[in-house]
């Protein structure tokens, strides 16, 4: 059985709905479904989420692949962990607003 070779620099179809949440996010203006929608759209679309990275015969799109999969995974830490309770380890991970440069 064949596997389907994702395309790592593909971008993915988005529905109108998806489009206007993006935008309504961006814009200030998102209700919480829209928030919430964006928010899948970036971590399962963009990151690729729930995706397997692995490219046979491809390490480059692989490792492509598996960083984009890190900004959905990291996405998703923030979400699913309790601030108060993460160990100093996943503090080191988080960055600083500081750190962030400006504009």
């Amino acid at each position: 059985m064949a596997t389907a070779r994702l395309d790592p620099l593909g971008f993915p179809h988005l529905t109108d709905g998806e489009i206007h949440a993006i935008k309504s996010v961006w814009a200030g203006e998102g209700n919480k479904d829209q928030q919430r929608l964006a928010l899948n759209v970036v971590m399962v679309k963009f990151a690729r989420l729930k995706n397997i990275p692995f490219q046979p015969g491809s390490p480059d799109e692989s490792a492509f692949l598996a960083g984009r999969m890190f900004v959905g995974q990291v996405i998703a830490m923030v979400i699913e962990k309790d601030f108060d309770k993460l160990s100093r380890n996943d503090k080191d991970l988080l960055v600083k607003q500081e750190d962030i440069p400006s504009e």
